[in-house]
């Protein structure tokens, strides 16, 4: 759970607290000239009790949060928080190509991919429904939209490297989607690859497929990092030259998903794990205007009654 709000206004925040501040040493010094007029000061003390001029401080405490309150109202605030995705039937694809043998994720990317989507279906709720797509240069297999979890999780338990060279990921997407079409609930395709998209369907028709059939589609790309050095020797960028990130990134945004490239299995895992989260924005500064305008009225309350001892 954070806090999110523009800091367009901060300036405005240190100024006004700032004043405020300003004010009120301005005003003790005041006060205190004008309570020497009433003779004895030591006298005052005693009757107004010593720290009859402190006591203003209460004020300026008031007054200070009124003002902090109510600039951060104006900041659009927004608490975000993550919570339990409910009411939705996914469809795992994961890339068989021969690349996904490559041994960066332990022992390979394939089974850290194979392992990690079972412990994913074991998480989900027993009403979820679930299926799954094996590609490689074509489709190799794939499962029917399931609540029974555990033969789904035998079928990718039994995944191996596709006999179709290449990295069909515009069919995985479009056969995914297809797989879905029953589903009442909201529709996700997670999709795992390490590839580039050099076989099959365009994936732009993929894409238009799974907008018209309200399916959102998470991709997920493996990639093993290469650092660009500049002549300086200073890293001037890490790239993905076997993942084609752009297009996986605009699988997920055009269609309602995202996109994480991982290096690890635990990052792997984390992504998945992310699939299984929503994130909640709940908008409250019409709250904090409204506490603002409640703690000014305090401060004038307050203002008027004991704690303004001074004439």
């Amino acid at each position: 759970m954070k806090l999110i709000f523009t800091n367009q206004y901060t300036e405005l925040l240190l100024l006004a607290n700032g004043l405020a501040l300003l004010l009120f040493y301005a005003a003790s010094q005041k006060k205190k000239q004008r309570a020497m007029k009433f003779g004895n000061y030591e006298t005052l003390q005693k009757v107004a009790g010593k720290n009859f001029l402190s006591s203003s401080r209460v004020i300026l405490a008031v007054k200070m949060l009124a003002l902090t309150t109510l600039i951060i109202g104006i900041s659009n605030p927004v608490l975000q928080q993550e919570v339990p995705a409910t009411g939705s039937d996914y469809v795992l694809a994961i890339d068989t190509s021969s690349s996904m043998l490559a041994t960066d994720l332990e022992p390979s990317r394939l089974q850290s991919a194979k392992t990690v989507s079972q412990d994913f279906i074991e998480r989900l709720s027993n009403s979820t429904e679930i299926g799954s797509v094996s590609f490689s240069g074509q489709i190799n297999n794939k499962t029917d939209l399931t609540e029974d979890k555990n033969t789904v999780k035998r079928f990718i338990s039994d995944l191996h490297v596709g006999n179709y060279a290449g990295t069909a990921i515009g069919d995985a997407v479009y056969n995914s989607v297809t797989l879905m079409l029953n589903s009442n609930e909201n529709r996700t395709v997670i999709l795992i690859t390490d590839g580039i998209n050099n076989r099959g369907r365009p994936i732009n028709e993929s894409i238009e497929y799974a907008n018209s059939r309200d399916v959102k589609v998470n991709t997920i790309g493996i990639g093993k990092t290469f650092e660009n050095s500049s002549s300086t020797g200073n890293i001037s960028e890490i790239s993905y030259p076997n993942l084609n990130s752009s297009k996986l990134r605009e699988i997920s945004s055009r269609t309602g998903g995202n996109y994480t490239t991982v290096t690890s299995e635990q990052e792997l895992e984390n992504a998945l794990l992310q699939v299984e989260k929503s994130t909640v924005r709940t908008d409250f500064s019409d709250e904090l205007i409204l506490l603002a305008l409640l703690l000014f009225l305090g401060e004038w309350a307050l203002g008027t009654t004991r704690y303004d001892i001074l004439p």
